[in-house]
C-alpha cells in the first residue's frame, strides 16, 4: 500500500513540476554567482591610437618613432563583463593633446572600451606598460603623380598610356623628415580588359621611393585621398587616301591616272571622329595648272589628337594624262566685262598666246577665232592707270577642251 502511494506520487505531474522549479532555481543561482566571479584575460594585440593628433597638427608637430603599435593588457574582472569583447574591440589610447613641442615622450595609456561593457570593477596589468614615441616638426613636399596601365586594350582600340594625364598633377605630403625622404613619387595603378573607351575616373595612389618599389608611409598623409586620373583610348581605323582633282584643260578623272602612294594608312584617334571617316583627303589639283604629266608630295593634315601609327607623313600623288595634247594659240578676241561706272577701259593687249588641251580630235577643230580672252573688272573699281587683270579663257562650239595655265592682260583704267 505504501510503495502504491510513492508510485502514484513519482507518476503525478504536480510532482514534475515541482522538481523541475527547483532545478531551474539551483541552476539559476549556481550561473549568477559564476557570472559574478572574477577572472583574469589576457588581451594581446590591442592597438595603440593617439588622441589629439590633429591638434598636434595645428601646432606643426607630428607624432613619430612610436616604440611599439601595439600591447598587451591582462584585466581581471566579471565574466559576464569580459564575455562582451575581445582584443580587436580594445584600443589602447595615449593623449596627446597637451604636447606643445618636440621632444622625446613616455606615456602611459588607457584602454578604450565598446560602450556596452561595464568596466568599473576591471583591474589591469599592462605589458609594456608606457610607450615611447617622439613628437616632431612636421615637414611637408610636393610630388608629382605618375601612372601604371596594367590592362588589356579592346581590338581596335588602343590605350595611350603615355599620354595619362591627372588632376591634380601633384599632391602636397606632410610627415617626418625622415618619412618624406623615402618618397619620389606617387603612383596610380590603371588595370581593366578590352577597354573601348577613354578612362576617366578617381583613382588612390601609393607612395613609390626612386627606385620604383613602394613606400610604407603609414604616418604620412596627404591633401587629397584621391587624384582624378584620364587615360586616352583611342580608335584604331585603315583610311584611304584620296585627292581631289578640278577639272580643267580638257582634263578630268576620266582621262587621268591619278595614283596615290601609300593607298591607305592606320589612324590612332577619338573614336567619336574616326568611326565615320573611311577615308583622308590629303589635298586639291586644279588639272588646268599642269600640261604635263607630274608629281605632288602632301604632308598629311591630321586632326587633333590624332595620329598615323603605320609612320606615314606624307603621300605622294602621280598624275598622268591619257590621249591628251596642247596646242597654242594666239588670240585676238581680248574683251572685259563689269567695268566700274564713271570709268572708262581699254585692253592694252592685242593679243595673248593661250595653250589648249585636249584630243588631237577636237583640238583640229580649233582656231583662234573659236577663243574669247575676258577680263572682269569688278574688283578694280578704285584704280586708275594700267592694272593687270586676271582672265578667263572660253572656247566656243566645242567640249571637252580647255586653257592650261593662268592668264592676264593689262588694262588701261581712267575716270
Amino acid at each position: 500500500m505504501k510503495n502504491q502511494k510513492l508510485k502514484d506520487i513519482y507518476n503525478s505531474r504536480a510532482f514534475w513540476i515541482v522538481i523541475s522549479l527547483l532545478a531551474s532555481i539551483i541552476l539559476w543561482f549556481y550561473i549568477t554567482s559564476i557570472e559574478n566571479n572574477d577572472i583574469e584575460q589576457t588581451y594581446r594585440g590591442v592597438p595603440v591610437v593617439f588622441l589629439g593628433e590633429d591638434a598636434l597638427e595645428e601646432k606643426g608637430l607630428i607624432v613619430s618613432n612610436v616604440e611599439t603599435s601595439s600591447v598587451t593588457v591582462v584585466i581581471t574582472g566579471p565574466s559576464r563583463e569580459l564575455r562582451k569583447f575581445d582584443a580587436s574591440d580594445l584600443t589602447a589610447v595615449i593623449d596627446v593633446t597637451k604636447i606643445n613641442q618636440p621632444n622625446v615622450n613616455r606615456y602611459a595609456y588607457s584602454i578604450q572600451f565598446p560602450d556596452n561593457v561595464n568596466s568599473k570593477d576591471f583591474s589591469y596589468r599592462y605589458v609594456p606598460d608606457t610607450v615611447t614615441f617622439t613628437v616632431e616638426k612636421e615637414s611637408s613636399k610636393s610630388v608629382e603623380i605618375r601612372g601604371v596601365f596594367e590592362g588589356s586594350s579592346a581590338e581596335g582600340f588602343v590605350v595611350e598610356s603615355d599620354a595619362m594625364s591627372f588632376d591634380p598633377a601633384t599632391i602636397t605630403i606632410y610627415g617626418t623628415a625622415e618619412e618624406l625622404a623615402k618618397i619620389s613619387y606617387a603612383q596610380v595603378t590603371i588595370d581593366g580588359q578590352d577597354i573601348n573607351a577613354t578612362i576617366h575616373e578617381d583613382r588612390p595612389y601609393m607612395f613609390m621611393n626612386a627606385n620604383g618599389e613602394e613606400v610604407d608611409a603609414a604616418n604620412v598623409t596627404a591633401d587629397v585621398d584621391t587624384v582624378n586620373v584620364t587615360v586616352p583610348v583611342n580608335m584604331l581605323k585603315e583610311v584611304t587616301l584620296e585627292v581631289e582633282a578640278i577639272s580643267g584643260g580638257g582634263a578630268n578623272r576620266n582621262n587621268c591616272d591619278i595614283h596615290i602612294y601609300p593607298e591607305k594608312i592606320t589612324l590612332s584617334g577619338d573614336t567619336e571622329e574616326l568611326s565615320n571617316m573611311n577615308k583622308l583627303i590629303v589635298g586639291t589639283i586644279d588639272l588646268s595648272d599642269y600640261e604635263g604629266d607630274f608629281e605632288i608630295v602632301y604632308p598629311l593634315q591630321l586632326g587633333d589628337g590624332i595620329e598615323c601609327v603605320t609612320g606615314e607623313t606624307e603621300a605622294r600623288v602621280s598624275v598622268k594624262f591619257r590621249d591628251l595634247e596642247t596646242e597654242s594659240f594666239e588670240v585676238t578676241d581680248l574683251r572685259f566685262i563689269n567695268r566700274p561706272d564713271g570709268y572708262t577701259a581699254s585692253v592694252v593687249n592685242k593679243t595673248l598666246t593661250v595653250k589648249i588641251r585636249s584630243t588631237r580630235e577636237t583640238l583640229d577643230k580649233i582656231s583662234a577665232d573659236d577663243i574669247r580672252v575676258v577680263a572682269d573688272l569688278a574688283d578694280f573699281g578704285t584704280m586708275t592707270g594700267y592694272v593687270t587683270v586676271p582672265v578667263k579663257i572660253y572656247i566656243d562650239g566645242v567640249t571637252g577642251a580647255g586653257a592650261v595655265g593662268d592668264y592676264s592682260v593689262t588694262v588701261n583704267l581712267t575716270s
